[in-house]
């Protein structure tokens, strides 16, 4: 059985301060599984606090609560092990939720507010999974082989034009709704 080095550093955590190696495992079981629920429950509050804070403080300063928020969980989380207190580990599992829903919920409109207007940005995106960027490989015959063969052929179905306002127009062969911006 193949386990995670979070599971087996729990195990490692429960067993220095429990006497029973039986029951270690299954209690660091049920600790882990607690550990990502609480994880979760902080992504669920961070997901409710995204648009007030974002509509109060402004975006980006927002961006950066959820920066500051997920660095003081980490130090928490070190405090968590050098006193082996699976309370402060639990509550450092729930603020990285809450930051990291934030910083999840705020960064591509960060994206998106940085961009140029004229820009067609991440075509990958809504072509399903086609990105270039890992095309930047050493065999040079194997990049142009997957550019000619897979990306212009995705790009030339999503037929990008820029019309004369300056906003992005994207029309699909497919039937896809334009969207604008």
């Amino acid at each position: 059985m193949v386990k995670s080095v979070e599971r087996i550093a729990l195990i490692w955590f429960v067993r220095a301060t429990m006497d029973h190696e039986e029951a270690a495992e299954e209690y660091a079981t049920f600790l882990f599984d607690t550990a990502m629920a609480i994880f979760l429950a902080g992504s669920i509050l961070g997901g409710f606090v995204i648009q007030p804070a974002a509509e109060h403080l402004g975006r980006k300063k927002a961006y950066m609560v959820g920066v500051v928020t997920y660095i003081i969980a980490c130090g928490i989380t070190i405090l968590a092990k050098e006193y082996l207190s699976y309370s402060l580990f639990a509550a450092s599992r729930f603020i990285s939720g809450f930051g990291i829903a934030i910083l999840m919920g705020l960064s591509a409109i960060t994206t998106i507010e940085c961009s140029y207007i004229n820009q067609v940005n991440d075509l990958h995106l809504p072509i399903g999974g086609v990105n270039y960027r890992p095309l930047s490989a050493r065999n040079k015959t194997v990049k142009e082989l997957v550019t000619r063969h897979v990306y212009y052929p995705a790009l030339e179905i999503m037929e990008p034009t820029i019309d004369n306002v300056g906003r992005t127009n994207l029309r699909t062969n497919l039937g896809i709704s334009t969207q604008r911006r």
